[in-house]
């Protein structure tokens, strides 16, 4: 629910009081009392404070015009301290323009305009968002990524973009693009309801919807497009921030939401990463990295793939971050994200991809393995690995309610068995394929593939009668 605002202020400063009250309706989630909060000819700016304790937050904002010839200590202390308290309404002053007032009122919830407002309004919204109390971290919570790396201005540009208003930015590919990303998200995260990172390293509609859905705590059954247009619609109503990295161009428009949502886009194309000056260690644990999740990888799973000790693989993780290869994605180091440019500059080695494979836990994970044994499939042993994941991520989707990534390996496969002519990997995709599309009311479909199915796929003769 939104938190209420009264902007209690003089008709002199209606211009500035509507500057801040669409400022704070556009970047965070409040109401404001605007129409009531003006002084009316003859009022006492302490009688107008009393009527604010409608609101849950009074912005009392001092000029000239709006402050009174005398402060007598029992009537403002009782209007601004006591009172608010008393209601459990906070307060805070904002200094329009220089008055006269008691100095005592700059010691609490005093915010000053001056030559840039932009500031002061920004600092009355993180004041307000942390009247509903201890701010939720957001679902992304990186660590610091080092200061050198990212330029203030950087982050200024963001915040007008995004943060104080729904906003879309896109930014160019680059390792340091995604740094200012992450830091933006730990800086900034705080002030939107949550923020998502989809990365996209080749993912298809389906995977990326799902993931997104999954980072909502929805649990989306239907087909990759309507998924899409139901998550668009959530996005959009709320003040959320969503980060589309290396998405491809067509996906990223498709899940870029209208609304109240903020989009910020990192292009997958270009910003090539020199990794030549790193040690054989950061090397070795940076391939491991590589072939992992896109979105984010835990240290130890890394650390297995790359065959090193966790000790050696920290001091490792602490090369990449040191010259802005990999950052962490939380304080203790346990997850870490490569950028898409070290990703794909990243050396690549098949046994590290086999190792991760058999690893392979979650859902990303599969995913991730099955690209890499797909596009090896002409390899007897890849071909196998390829079907072993296909199955095995089929089922994680299911467990998961994503239909839609479960369909989206099953075709894969099985398109890739008809090719091969491999009647047993055709039957093992027809029958789950089969079971989804009847899920989805695709009736002929399902029927038609069953009858492929039975007549060209399965051991049996079948007749029909």
């Amino acid at each position: 629910m939104s938190l209420t605002v009264f902007p209690c202020h003089s008709p002199a400063d209606e211009r500035i009081a509507r500057e801040i009250t669409r400022f704070l309706e556009a970047s965070a989630d409040v109401s404001v009392f605007f129409e009531e909060s003006a002084i009316r000819p003859g009022e006492h700016l302490f009688a107008r404070v009393r009527e604010g304790r409608m609101a849950e937050a009074i912005l009392v904002l001092l000029s000239p015009e709006a402050s009174p010839e005398r402060w007598p200590l029992a009537e403002w202390t009782a209007a601004f301290l006591e009172e608010p308290e008393e209601f459990g309404v906070a307060l805070a002053v904002v200094l329009v323009r220089e008055c006269r007032f008691p100095e005592l009122l700059r010691r609490r919830n005093f915010f000053v305009l001056g030559e840039n407002p932009r500031a002061g309004f920004r600092s009355i919204k993180r004041w307000l968002l942390e009247l509903r109390g201890p701010v939720r971290p957001p679902r992304l919570a990186p660590a610091r990524v080092p200061v050198e790396r990212v330029a203030e201005a950087s982050i200024e540009a963001l915040d007008a973009a995004l943060a104080d208003a729904p906003g879309r930015v896109t930014l160019d590919a680059g390792a340091g693009q995604t740094l200012l990303a992450l830091e933006f998200a730990r800086r900034r995260g705080g002030e939107f309801e949550d923020v998502f990172w989809l990365a996209g390293a080749d993912r298809g509609l389906a995977a990326l919807a799902g993931d997104l859905g999954a980072q909502l705590g929805l649990k989306l059954d239907g087909e990759a497009r309507p998924n899409v247009e139901t998550l668009r619609e959530i996005l959009g109503r709320r003040r959320y921030l969503l980060i589309l990295d290396a998405v491809e161009s067509e996906h990223a428009e498709r899940l870029s939401p209208a609304g109240r949502a903020s989009v910020l886009r990192i292009a997958g194309e270009g910003g090539a990463a020199e990794l030549a000056h790193l040690s054989p260690e950061a090397r070795g644990l940076l391939s491991a990295m590589a072939v992992c999740a896109p979105g984010g990888c835990a240290l130890e799973l890394a650390a297995e793939v790359a065959e090193m000790d966790l000790a050696e693989a920290s001091r490792a993780a602490s090369e990449l971050a040191s010259c802005g290869a990999a950052a962490a994605l939380d304080g203790d180091g346990l997850r870490w994200y490569l950028p898409a440019p070290v990703r794909r500059a990243a050396p690549r080695d098949a046994g590290l991809a086999r190792r991760h494979a058999g690893k392979a836990a979650d859902l990303p994970e599969v995913q991730q393995a099955f690209r890499w044994a797909f596009e090896h499939r002409a390899d007897p042993e890849a071909w196998e690995l390829a079907r072993s994941l296909a199955r095995r991520g089929a089922a994680l989707a299911r467990g998961e309610e994503r239909l839609a990534e479960a369909y989206e390996l099953l075709r894969a496969a099985h398109d890739a068995a008809e090719a091969r002519e491999d009647r047993r990997a055709l039957e093992e995709c027809a029958w789950e394929m089969v079971w989804i599309l009847e899920r989805w009311d695709r009736l002929e479909e399902a029927r038609e593939l069953d009858r492929l199915r039975r007549e060209h796929y399965a051991d049996q003769m079948c007749f029909e009668f």
